[in-house]
């Protein structure tokens, strides 16, 4: 619970998805799985990843000819900043 997989191959390149039931196995090569130690810092990154900022980065990211993909580094090599406020 708390994974976020992102396609890296085909028509679907860089859709994700929150997992917040998982299944007991997964085995899918075209998938990235991204996971985090803090629960709320996967759901920050999950809402950030369905941000037009990130999808105009993900056309920028494929490549292919026949068919569209993206490496594992490239699908997360988007520059991320985070600024907590307390107080």
């Amino acid at each position: 619970s708390g994974d976020i997989v992102i396609a890296r191959t085909g028509a679907s390149t860089g859709e994700n998805a929150y997992i917040y039931i998982p299944p007991k196995a997964v085995f899918a090569s075209y998938l990235v799985r991204l996971q985090f130690d803090n629960i709320g810092y996967s759901r920050i990154v999950s809402l950030f990843l369905r941000d037009s900022q990130y999808k105009e980065f993900i056309q920028g990211v494929i490549g292919g000819s026949a068919q569209p993909n993206a490496s594992a580094q490239a699908l997360s090599s988007f520059k991320w900043l985070f600024v907590s406020f307390s107080g």
